[in-house]
Order: structure tokens, then sequence, then C-alpha cells
């Protein structure tokens, strides 16, 4: 079996990358193309990202959670992922005709018609993302150094060839052309783990429990990822460039909240199919959500006109109600996945997670219809945040009900607490420093300091001594 800590620790170099990046290319691109281009070119991006989430039918989940399960039984597992291939190809090439015909008779769309069309590539060729074969393998070294090679070779040729306002062509080609690459390396590697047979395939049997995912994740494509589309539909390219802007950095710290549940989901897959009805890890998970989210949440917060200056430029100065708004979603997200994810995606129950992310579709739809118009990017943050809370509500009311799972609840008060005194660190150092990136950097340090020094001495926060530990007996050695 493959191990926890090493896995753990793939993940946490991708998820670093997934965050230094974007940490070092964004300032340039909104720079480059300011809010109107940055505002066209994720328009394009997002509304075809939607036609993938279509075409992948549920599939990332559902293949994650059955190769967990298959994943000793080679003639089981070459047969799964080749039925599943074969069924998101079918899907792929179905989504790509809706989404020519959506492009041609929108004229919203036509009025960029140059940019639709190059994104329909990732809806045509969505069906070569194949994460989820190496995720329910447990094979995260594969997907890190795939996305570490391909980040670098394509922060080099943003640089190249994104020079001013009128690049937002190549942006979008070369974003475009990144995912595809991660798409094809997927496939070669997957050649070394499958033996692909597309003869004797039973592909129906999949659709039933397949279905009820993909109706799932059409939900929550509706506000996580449709969001962006709506505020290009109801407001101005403008608009989606400055929500664009407050959603990335707002967003930049969920992969490390989420690094150690996308670890744990296959094994909370098996234990849920072997009957356990309440995993120790998903305490664990909890407590690593909690002790990470609420600090990161309260940062952005605080740093939100420091960090909107640095990584986006003063054009963006008028995101900063969305982002502190946004400030809230590392949390929300954080514990929604595992309620919904971990806990009753892994166990089975998707319709009670389908459920939850209906309402919360409903709310997201009525909320944005009401307050785009009006209020733009910042009625889409609002939106996005209600939504969030009501879905996190209503998972962890199900996954109690369900299991009776009893979470520390107390854990985020006293971490909360502990926050609060970032607030006169954070004053310091904007009163000692006018730069702002010095501001970000002091603050980030300090903060860090103070939190990880009352998480040990006040709450004995078992990461912390588990790490000190660990370091103590390396250094016997």
């Amino acid at each position: 079996m493959a191990s926890v800590k090493r896995n753990f620790l793939f993940n946490i170099l991708l998820v670093v990358s997934n965050i230094v990046f974007p940490v070092l290319i964004f300032p340039y691109i909104a720079r480059m193309l300011g809010p109107q281009g940055l505002g066209n070119a994720h328009f394009a991006l997002q509304f075809s990202k939607y036609f993938v989430t279509i075409a992948s039918l549920g599939i990332p989940i559902y293949g994650m959670r059955e190769v967990a399960k298959v994943k000793n039984k080679k003639d089981k597992l070459n047969k799964l992922v080749s039925e599943l291939l074969a069924l998101n190809i079918i899907t792929a090439i179905i989504s790509t005709i809706i989404y020519a015909i959506v492009l041609y008779a929108s004229g919203t769309l036509q009025q960029n018609a140059d940019l639709f069309t190059i994104a329909a590539l990732q809806v045509l060729l969505g069906f070569l993302a194949i994460d989820w074969l190496f995720t329910g393998l447990e094979d995260f070294k594969i997907i890190t150094i795939r996305s570490l090679v391909i980040r670098v070779i394509t922060v080099v040729f943003l640089v190249l060839f994104v020079k001013e306002e009128s690049d937002v062509f190549p942006y979008l080609l070369i974003s475009i052309l990144s995912i595809l690459s991660g798409h094809m390396w997927n496939l070669f590697y997957a050649f070394t783990k499958v033996n692909f047979s597309f003869s004797n395939l039973n592909l129906l049997h999949h659709l039933k429990p397949i279905f009820i995912i993909f109706l799932m994740n059409v939900c929550i494509a509706m506000y996580t990822i449709f969001d962006t589309v709506w505020v290009g539909f109801l407001s101005t390219a403008a608009a989606v460039g400055m929500y664009i802007s407050a959603v990335k950095l707002s967003k930049i710290g969920i992969p490390i909240v989420s690094a150690l549940g996308t670890v744990l989901l296959p094994r909370s897959a098996r234990t849920f199919a072997a009957n356990i009805q309440n995993p120790a890890h998903l305490q664990t998970s909890f407590n690593f959500i909690v002790d990470l989210a609420i600090p990161i949440g309260v940062g952005i917060f605080l740093l939100a006109p420091e960090l909107l200056f640095v990584f986006s430029g003063v054009a963006f100065a008028d995101a900063l109600p969305a982002m502190r708004l946004l400030s809230f979603l590392p949390l929300l997200i954080g514990l929604s996945n595992l309620f919904g994810m971990q806990i009753l995606s892994a166990s089975g129950n998707d319709k009670l997670v389908l459920k939850s992310v209906f309402v919360g579709m409903l709310v997201n739809i009525t909320l944005n219809t009401l307050l785009v118009p009006t209020f733009a990017h910042n009625g889409a943050a609002f939106a996005i945040v209600v939504t969030e809370v009501i879905v996190t509500l209503i998972t962890y009311y199900f996954a109690f009900k369900k299991f009776s799972i009893k979470f520390n609840l107390l854990r985020m008060r006293n971490d909360f607490i502990l926050c609060l005194s970032f607030i006169p660190v954070v004053w310091i150092c904007k009163t000692m420093f006018d730069i702002p990136s010095f501001i970000i950097i002091a603050s980030l340090l300090l903060c860090a300091l103070v939190y990880a020094v009352a998480q040990y001495v006040v709450l004995k926060n078992e990461f912390i001594y588990q790490a000190i530990t660990t370091i103590k007996n390396k250094l016997k050695k």
C-alpha cells in the first residue's frame, strides 16, 4: 500500500507549486492584460470549463473511487479504466457539439469568437484528464512531476509572448495548451499502469452511479466555475477581471487546506467500503483544515489591500470588497469538501451530496441574478460566500445524521481567538513599512510565528508536537 506520508509530501510539493507559480506569474499577467483583457480571457476559459465538467459526467470522482477499490486487481482495473475512458470520449464529442451550437447562437460570445473557439479545445480533449486514475492508485508522484515541469514551461512562454494588453489570444492559447500538455502526459503514463482494450466493453452499467455524480458536478460547477460566466453575461469584462483577481488571491491557500484531504480521499473510500463507520482520520482531516484555513482567511482579510496592489496592480483596486468577502472561502470550501467528498461521497451517499449542492446552486443563481447587474463582482462574491455557507451546513447535517460523526467544533473557536492576535501584528507592520510587499512579508512571518507558538503552548497542537518529535528523533540518529 502506498505510503500516506510519501503521498502527502508529494501533494504538499504540488500544493506549493499551485501557490508559487500563480504568485510568480499572475502579477505579470494582470498588469499586462489589465482588467478588460484578463476578464475576456477568463470568461472564455471558465465558460469552456463548464462544458468540460458536463463532458466528464462525474467520472473524476466515480473513477477515483472505483479505481481505489480494484487497484490490486489488474484485470478489473484494465476493464474499468478502458470503459470510463471510452465513455468520456463519447461525452466529450457530444459536449463539444453543444458548445459549438451555443457559441454560434450567442451574440455575447460572438464578440470574442476567436477566444471561445480556441477554448473549445479543452472541451474536445478534456477526456484525457485522467488524474482520477493516478489518485485512485495513490500515485501522487507522477501528478506532481508533471505539474511542475509543465508549469515551468508555461511561465517561460507567458513571459515571452504576453507583453501588452492586446495579447489576450496568446495568453489564452498558452493556457489551453498547458492544460492539454498535462492531459497528454497523463495518457502516455497511463499506458504503463493500464492495458487498454476497447472490445467487449460494458459502458451502460456505469451510467446509473455516474449520473448522480454528474448532476452533483453540474450543480457545483454552477457556483464554482459558472460564477465567472455570470459576471461576464450580467456585467462587464472589466468586472470579470476584478472578480477573477479577487477569487485567485482569496483561493490561493485552498490547495494547502485541501492537501491532506486529497491524499486521504482514496482511504476514505476503502474504509467506508469495509463498513468502518467512523474512521479516525476524519477528525485529523477536520483539525488540519480548521488549523490552517482560519489563519489563512484572517490573513487575507487583513492584508487584502496590499495583496491586491502587489499581485494585481492599482487597476484592480475596486476588487477589494470582493476579496474581503471571499476570504471566508478557504474555511468553507475545506469543510464542505470534508463533509461532502471525504464522508458522503466516499461512502457512496452521492444523493445526499446532490441535494446539498442543488440547494446551493439555486441560491447562487438567485443571488447572482439579483445582485450582479447592480453590484457586479461584489455581488458575485457575496453570492458565492452565502452559497458555500449553505452547502457546508447542509453537508455537515447529512454527514452527522448518517454516521453520527462528531467533530471538535470548539477547535474552530479557539483557532479564531488566536487569530485575533493578527490584528495588532498587521497594524504594526503597516505602521513600520510603506512598501506593500514588505508589509505582506513581515506580517506573514510574524503572524505565522505568533500563531504557531500559541498553538504549541496554549492549545498543545498535535500536528506541531508530532513535527517536533519527528525532528528530534531524526537529530538523535
